[in-house]
């Protein structure tokens, strides 16, 4: 009798740590006007719910790919937050984010898995009048 796989799911302090740095990551990345990084704007509530949403969506459909890649690794582990930073660098299609270290088939799924023509494309953030971060195409929508 074969046994059912159950689904891998990763630990709640873990995933607030890969939520959170992916959100400082993808403002820390996107610029103002002036050149300035996003991270010391207020971010729209419309904004923080997409980018929360996006990054947990990821981590569940991606858990068992992220707690390998996680663990696996010739110098040691990688951190959650540097996971969240890597989904972070991959979605925004920086030239680096998971394939920039190994290049394994492993992080080649995760990287494929972000950028255009995915569930989890590039986004644009931009300041709005309100001197507030919001997200291209997502205003005044709560929850994706």
């Amino acid at each position: 009798m074969s046994q059912s796989i159950k689904p891998q799911k990763i630990a709640a302090a873990d995933l607030g740590q890969f939520i959170d740095n992916y959100r400082e990551s993808v403002l820390w990345v996107s610029h103002d006007d002036n050149g300035d990084d996003l991270r010391g704007y207020e971010v729209a509530p419309c904004a923080n719910a997409v980018l929360y949403s996006m990054a947990a969506r990821f981590a569940g459909q991606y858990a068992a790919d992220l707690m390998a890649t996680h663990t696996v690794r010739p110098y040691g582990r990688t951190s959650w937050g540097n996971l969240g930073y890597r989904l972070a660098m991959s979605q925004l299609e920086t030239g680096v984010g998971f394939t920039d270290d190994d290049g394994s088939p492993l992080s080649e799924r995760l990287e494929q898995a972000t950028g255009h023509g995915t569930a989890y494309p590039v986004l644009e953030l931009y300041v709005g009048d309100d001197r507030r971060v919001y997200i291209l195409g997502h205003e005044g929508r709560p929850h994706e």
